[in-house]
């Protein structure tokens, strides 16, 4: 026997005695010893790899079945060569990994709970027998070449995607049918690892599962590169790709996916009822036990939605799953019965017990790591999260491995948790809401779970390159890590002794702690150049003034104490500046107004490059001129002209605020009481001619003249003092007033040319409780809605009669009431918000039979008023939900949420469209600027968004589900006007490639059949077509490039390496000059002005300047580069002596290129997170933007580009920026992309605090200023 046999038949490792991960990580790292190996030389040896094996003797995982070679290799590498030897060791990885046994006793589980079933779990799949075959057969199809390559299979969270995939069409292909004689199968993920090389050297159907993990664990240069495998596998590979539906909108936005969704996806929806009840009998059958027939239908009626067809939610299986097998696993007969279901708490609360279950039996150490475990396991964002797959050595903090590996192993053996060799998961995202305990985790530290998952990315980016100290953090990101580490939940302060460090694991303390390191080093260096030089000045000054030097040395300690007394106040507001800069990003989505006010104060305190970015981000945010009234219910409107807003208060005041060129002043120009003392009003009205305003409330109404609104004089309005009026609107031709009240009647008055009213009859509602009502346009017809979901339509014809109404609905019990009614302007749309939670719609065609129209929802409460633009183009409706929706009603499409700090119960459009009113329960009256500067419109993401190069223009690229590309007239950016949509013509679709020549007046808009539309938008409101469409090159147009004389257009494709060359001289007789292979698929493009070249960014990773002066056959001049992935964007500054590109590594760079031939690098620009999508200069050449995949806009300060500085980072675009220009001479930027809207942002800081201490209404509150800057004496921060 050799000496390795030996050394395992006397180390005296027993395996038999294994009971536990730890005692066989203990038994393996004793065998190693005793064979006189390390850890690297049982690894060298074995063959195996490093981190599986060095997890096995660390207990972190044991061997699976599929690295059982490894781990017999690695048992021979340490003497144990006997057959019998080794199945002792695999008896005991066996037994500790009981994971497969859940119940004491039973080798056979019928029931996956939360996980999905597996390929060897074939056998237990039941009621997906249909939808298999139909799989199967598409699959079968595409071998024998009658179908795609490559197509979806789409269903919810929860519907049975990955089983669907893994235990039904995997097992079909991997068996003996003999459609697949020849094809092997193999599963992917996204977030284990790319497509390997090798996947079309045999014939395979690749199943690649979780598809949404390409955009949840992988960053974008990881996910480009995925797809362009995906769309390079070869004729030998079929993909079917497992997707959840909720990502379909950003798989649109992939033009390499946009095909497998337009070819008919396979959906994965809800079960039949014969399908759900296999799901439950059959694997109980097959283990040998009976399903009470009364559970099966109380299964079935618990899972069926209301008023659906179908048996079951389509997330609902894993719900189920689990509550089966908790069911059977608290049965101890041969039947599941009801009341063993009823244990479980059922569907809703099976998934629940069990996480609390778990969770009790573990210590109190044990518990703290399982909120750590879990919160490291998910990935989110603002609104959202989802789970994330993490290394299980990510997950050990400390010297907890004992107690993390029974953390993960109790939550496993409930299948809570999913665990692999090296890898830990939550099994299911259900248990991200159904276990309050996590949901609760998650809530409370939103903010501070972001900031975790991206420094535990960049740390293991920083592991795996070697720890290179290029990777370490910088001192911003450093600084908001440190502000983190240091905060509590909601943002609290922590004790010393209570920082979050406990929650890093190993790596993550010590890239910390290598970039605290780095950072003082390059502080301390910094101060060291300072004192040579200060040395140096001080030698120099001694040599020639040594008498001077005498004279002042009696001063120079207290220089040295006043300079350190200055620097610390610095330091202190540097501070302070950041965090109220991080606080007004924050507040921006609730209060974009108080938002704006923080930025300031924070650029007040101190020009920190944030305050900067949060100041310049607030520009691009759509914020209202508030106006803080009494606090309580309040109603405004805006008076015809446009020149005075109209508050009523719950003081029973009456104030008028004028409108100064635009903006409303938080100073009011009239005071007065509205009805009586102590009456709080709750409507407000103006006359048609803005002469009236009706008020009314608790104490009736009144009615005044307004025409000097500086001196309102009272009339005569016959009212019972009792009556609560709740709402009043004049008729078009302001004869008549109406007013809704809570009795439920209708009073009406008419009105003469005096301010004097005359009472009519009330009209009698049905319903008791509030009502309103509203003329139509024409003043033919009131409409009175209330509650019961009433309504009321009266012909204003016969006004002075008791007439019965033309079209009537009474009550019948429902809990929907309608709370506000509304005519659209041409009369035919009538709409009411309700408290449904929704806005409800007729057409009022004939208004004696009002026809229902789509509802318009998204609200999650009551929607309480509602009002239209006067062009009919918008719809605003106001809710207790604290936001104010606003859609186009002509498509339905919702065009933006602007958000309030308390319910809106008001909502009304000036006359001329340019304000809008809201305010609500807190007092707060807020005016809208319109547009502001969110431009919506695109139906699909817009992928370039070119500025004229003189600001007139603004052309959007939009992707082919968009049907059109839009244009704006840019010449008055406050006023932007869109115009007609520029729409392709038959069949042809726009690919989302544009152009605008240098004076606005030529657009170019790619195809996807190769070919390119030049426009005339000379004149905005009548957009025209210079000519028939000409095919350029092959399939879809990826980029076009306008010269700036405007004669020369480039357009390449996205299927091949070619670009053309079109001479556009005469735009209506385009010519083709030639047809170039440019080596690699062209990016982006851009023309040099004052020069004959062409720069394309390429796939090779470089840009390539072609000499294009004989455009029939252009060269290449020159190539730059040192990019090491894509470039994906360049631009030229408008002089042309600059070239900059920007590439999918996330870098940034400038050359100079005044000798095109030669161009000379100037500087390397890094910081950003994302890829480079596009790259622009100012007009002035010394700013320089960056679009970011990441969702910001790069800022360089580039004055001086060898000595560039980061100026702001943008970041209010709710998306990926692809396309970010500037806007001619002006100081403003535009950015467009994946949320399918242009933002604009100012970039000069003081024209932005111009504009928004010109626009801010009220003033930061003390009581707002000092929760949020503590400490620090109160300053309005537009005061100076």
């Amino acid at each position: 026997m050799n000496s390795k046999a030996e050394a395992g038949r006397h180390n005296q490792v027993n395996p038999g005695q294994i009971e536990s991960r730890g005692q066989f990580a203990e038994a393996l790292t004793a065998l190693r010893k005793a064979s006189g190996l390390t850890v690297r030389e049982a690894v060298e040896r074995s063959g195996g790899l490093h981190g599986t094996v060095s997890g096995w003797f660390a207990g972190q995982h044991l061997p699976t079945p599929a690295s059982t070679p490894m781990f017999f290799a690695l048992l021979e590498a340490c003497g144990v060569d006997s057959e019998d030897e080794r199945q002792r060791w695999i008896s005991a990885v066996q037994r500790v990994r009981q994971l497969t046994a859940r119940r004491r006793g039973d080798a056979t589980v019928p029931y996956r709970g939360l996980e999905s079933f597996r390929q060897e779990d074939a056998e237990w799949f039941f009621g997906r027998d249909e939808l298999t075959a139909n799989l199967a057969e598409r699959v079968a199809s595409a071998i024998r070449g009658e179908g795609r390559r490559q197509f979806m299979v789409i269903g919810a969270s929860g519907s049975g995607k990955s089983s669907l995939l893994r235990a039904g069409l995997a097992p079909k292909i991997a068996g003996d049918d003999p459609r697949f004689d020849g094809w092997q199968v193999q599963i992917l993920q996204p977030g284990t690892g790319g497509i390997p090389s090798s996947i079309g050297a045999e014939s395979t159907v690749l199943i690649l599962d979780q598809f949404e993990e390409l955009w949840t664990q992988c960053d974008g240069d990881r996910r480009e590169e995925m797809l362009q495998t995906l769309a390079e596998l070869g004729e030998n590979t079929i993909a079917v790709i497992g997707m959840r539906a909720d990502f379909y909108g950003l798989a649109a936005e992939e033009p390499l996916l946009v095909p497998l969704l337009d070819d008919s996806p396979m959906v994965v929806g809800p079960l039949t009822e014969e399908q759900l009840r296999e799901v439950i009998v059959e694997p109980a059958v097959k283990a040998g036990m009976t399903v009470q027939s009364e559970l099966v239908q109380v299964l079935i009626s618990e899972l069926t939605p209301r008023g659906s067809r179908a048996a079951s939610d389509p997330g609902a299986l894993p719900l189920l799953s689990h509550a089966l097998l908790g069911t059977w696993q608290r049965s101890t007969r041969k039947t599941l019965t009801v009341s063993d279901y009823y244990a479980t708490d059922g569907i809703a609360g099976a998934v629940q017990q069990s996480a609390e279950e778990v969770y009790g039996e573990l210590t109190e150490r044990q518990q703290q790591l399982a909120r750590r475990i879990f919160l490291r396991l998910v990935n989110v964002d603002e609104v959202t999260q989802t789970r994330r797959r993490a290394p299980r050595t990510e997950l050990f903090l400390g010297d907890d491995v004992d107690d993390v590996n029974t953390v993960i192993d109790r939550f496993a053996l409930r299948r809570l948790l999913t665990v692999d060799e090296e890898t830990v998961e939550v099994s299911h995202e259900v248990l991200l809401s159904a276990w309050s305990r996590l949901r609760d985790w998650i809530d409370s530290d939103r903010a501070g779970l972001a900031v975790h998952r991206r420094f535990t990315y960049a740390a293991q980016v920083w592991e795996d390159s070697g720890r290179d100290p290029g990777a370490l953090l910088g001192p911003a990101r450093l600084h908001l890590t440190e502000e983190w580490l240091n905060s509590g939940e909601l943002g609290l302060p922590l004790e010393p002794s209570q920082t979050r460090s406990a929650d890093l694991n190993a790596t993550e303390r010590e890239y910390l702690a290598a970039s605290i390191e780095h950072r003082d080093q390059q502080e301390f260096a910094d101060r060291r150049r300072t004192r040579v030089l200060r040395r140096l000045v001080t030698a120099l000054a001694a040599a020639s003034v040594i008498a001077l030097v005498l004279a002042v040395v009696a001063t120079v300690a207290g220089i040295g104490a006043n300079r350190q007394r200055v620097q610390a106040d610095t330091a202190r507001d540097e501070a302070m500046s950041r965090q109220v800069a991080t606080e007004s990003i924050r507040m921006r989505e609730r209060d974009p107004s108080l938002a704006s006010q923080l930025a300031l104060a924070a650029f007040a305190v101190n020009e920190t490059t944030e305050a900067r970015s949060a100041l310049l981000d607030a520009s691009g945010v759509h914020s209202a001129t508030r106006i803080i009234g009494p606090p309580g219910a309040m109603k405004a409107r805006i008076n015809p002209a446009g020149t005075v807003v109209a508050v009523g208060g719950s003081d029973g005041k009456v104030r008028l605020y004028p409108m100064v060129d635009g903006v409303a002043s938080a100073v009011p120009q009239a005071e007065f009481l509205g009805v009586s003392e102590g009456a709080a009003l709750f409507a407000v009205a103006y006359s048609p001619d803005g002469r009236l305003l009706a008020t009314g409330g608790a104490g009736g109404a009144a009615l005044w003249d307004v025409s000097d609104p500086r001196n309102p004089v009272r009339g005569i309005l016959p009212v019972d003092g009792e009556r609560v009026v709740q709402d009043m609107e004049f008729s078009p031709d302001g004869t008549k007033l109406v007013a809704g009240t809570s009795t439920p009647d209708v009073l009406r008055w008419n009105i003469d040319s005096s301010t004097n009213a005359v009472a009519l009859p009330a009209l009698p509602h049905p319903a008791d409780g509030i009502v309103t009502a509203t003329f139509s346009p024409d003043g033919r017809f009131l409409v009175a809605g209330g509650r019961q979901a009433t309504m009321r339509v009266w012909d204003v014809a016969k006004w002075g009669e008791e007439s019965a109404p033309i079209f009537a609905t009474e009550p019948n019990g429902t809990t929907v009431h309608y709370l506000g009614v509304a005519f659209s302007p041409d009369g035919r749309e009538l709409a009411a918000g309700t408290t449904g939670r929704e806005v409800v719609r007729w057409d009022m065609s004939d208004p004696a039979r009002p026809t229902p129209l789509p509802a318009l929802t998204g609200f999650s409460s009551y929607v309480n008023e509602l009002n239209y633009g006067k062009d009919g183009t918008r719809l605003a409706a106001g809710s207790s939900d604290n936001s104010v929706r606003v859609w186009d009603p002509r498509t339905g499409a919702l065009i933006e949420t602007l958000p309030d700090s308390g319910a809106v119960t008001t909502v009304d459009y000036s006359d001329d469209g340019r304000n809008l009113i809201t305010g609500g329960l807190n007092g707060v009256t807020r005016v809208w600027a319109l547009p502001g500067p969110v431009w919506a419109g695109p139906r699909d993401t817009i992928f370039t968004g070119p500025f004229a190069a003189d600001g007139s223009r603004l052309v959007a690229g939009v992707g082919a589900r968009g049907g059109a590309m839009l244009a704006w007239n840019t010449e008055d950016l406050d006023r932007p006007a869109m115009m007609p949509e520029l729409k392709p013509q038959g069949a042809d679709s726009y690919t989302g490639a544009s152009a605008v020549s240098a004076d606005g007046n030529l657009a170019v808009s790619g195809t996807g059949g190769g070919g390119a539309y030049l426009w005339d938008l000379s004149d905005p409101a009548s957009p025209r077509i210079y000519s028939e469409p000409a095919v350029y090159v092959k399939g879809i147009v990826a980029v076009v490039a306008l010269n700036p004389a405007g004669d020369l257009l480039a357009v390449s494709s996205q299927d091949d390496n070619s670009i053309a060359l079109v001479d556009v001289s005469d735009p209506s007789a385009p010519k083709l000059l030639s047809s170039t292979d440019v080596g690699s698929y062209p990016q982006m493009m851009a023309f040099q002005p004052g020069a004959d070249i062409l720069a394309i960014a390429n796939a090779k990773n470089e840009v390539d300047l072609w000499d294009v002066s004989n455009a029939a056959s252009p060269r290449v001049a020159a190539t730059v580069g040192g990019f090491e992935s894509y470039a994906l964007a360049v631009s030229f500054s408008a002089d042309g002596t600059l070239l900059a590109a920007g590439s999918a590594d996330h870098s940034v760079a400038v050359w100079d290129v005044r000798t095109p031939s030669a161009p000379e690098e100037l500087a390397r620009l890094v910081g950003p997170e994302g890829a480079i999508y596009s790259i622009s200069f100012n007009r002035a050449g010394d700013r320089l933007a960056a679009g970011v995949g990441d969702g910001t806009v790069w800022l360089w300060d580039i004055e001086t580009p060898s000595r560039s500085t980061r100026f702001a980072t943008l970041s209010a675009y709710p998306g990926r920026v692809n396309d970010a220009q500037f806007a001619g001479e002006s100081d403003m930027i535009a950015g467009s992309g994946s949320d399918k809207t242009v933002r604009l942002w100012g970039i000069d800081p003081d024209s932005v605090v111009d504009r928004l201490c010109r626009t801010a209404g009220s003033p930061i509150t003390e009581a707002e200023w000092e929760r949020y800057l503590p400490g620090v004496p109160y300053q309005d921060p537009c005061a100076g």
